[in-house]
């Protein structure tokens, strides 16, 4: 299947461009590795997640939130705005859920155009061919991108290609772990391996939403960095933990979300 554009990523940058896409009458698709639109707010959300900033800072210019929302929408509230969204702009016939792009790779009209089979040509040929190639590499024209993902909407997956004159990556800022390292501390693991319940667990903050909070009852707790989920996490333990320490590097302010003077 040959595309104008293909979007990789269902968040926020994945559907802004899809709607654009839409307006400029291009053939495209969207394809999203979650079973459901939003990116981080459905993959790394947890208990009682909310926006940090008050709504009118975080929505589309053209498509404003629902009356019924509250000043700091939860992230319910966010996904089902992200799904109205895509439905009131008629893009979401376009959008392709629980298909994992694995590999993109970028095409020539040279390589386009030849068949598979002259890969079967002889070493030395092959050797020969490669290095007139390396040195007519700046007059290639490259047309467009050939995109290899899985498909999950089955109960059996299927690999699946097609080729798009352009791309777009929209898989976030957050979309790769940072972990430091932390010697003498077991790796985060779901369900617990038996035997490990007493050793020091090393969770990430996009798999706390994989542990019911009776896992940190009675236990002392250290949360790394004061950032928007740190200092959430850090609250949310409090309720069933008093023992929670937050550990950080530079400072904030933090105050509360409604001051009442």
């Amino acid at each position: 299947m040959n595309y104008d554009l293909c979007i990789i990523g269902g968040g926020i940058s994945g559907l802004a461009t899809a709607k654009f896409a839409k307006k400029a009458n291009l053939n495209f698709i969207l394809l999203n590795k979650d079973g459901y639109l939003g990116g981080n707010w459905f993959n790394k959300s947890y208990t009682n997640l909310k926006l940090q900033t008050n709504r009118n800072d975080y929505e589309f210019p053209d498509f404003p939130y629902p009356k019924n929302v509250g000043l700091y929408p939860t992230y319910r509230d966010i996904l089902s705005y992200l799904t109205q969204y895509a439905k009131y702009f008629k893009f979401w016939d376009q959008i392709n859920n629980n298909c994992e792009v694995f590999k993109t790779k970028q095409l020539n009209s040279k390589a386009h155009d030849q068949h598979d089979d002259q890969d079967d040509q002889g070493d030395d040929q092959y050797d020969e061919d490669q290095d007139n190639d390396q040195n007519d590499d700046h007059n290639i024209e490259y047309y467009g991108w050939q995109v290899s993902y899985v498909d999950k909407t089955s109960t059996v997956p299927s690999y699946q290609t097609i080729t798009a004159k352009y791309k777009c990556f929209a898989t976030g800022y957050y979309h790769t772990r940072k972990y430091p390292d932390i010697p003498m501390v077991s790796s985060s693991q779901v369900p617990i391996p038996q035997g490990q319940q007493n050793r020091p667990l090393y969770i990430h903050s996009n798999d706390f939403n994989k542990y019911p909070l009776s896992t940190f009852k009675n236990k002392r707790v250290i949360v790394i960095g004061n950032g928007s989920t740190g200092s959430d996490l850090a609250c949310l333990m409090t309720k069933y933990n008093p023992n929670v320490v937050l550990l950080y590097r530079t400072p904030k302010w933090v105050i509360k979300r409604y001051l009442h003077i």
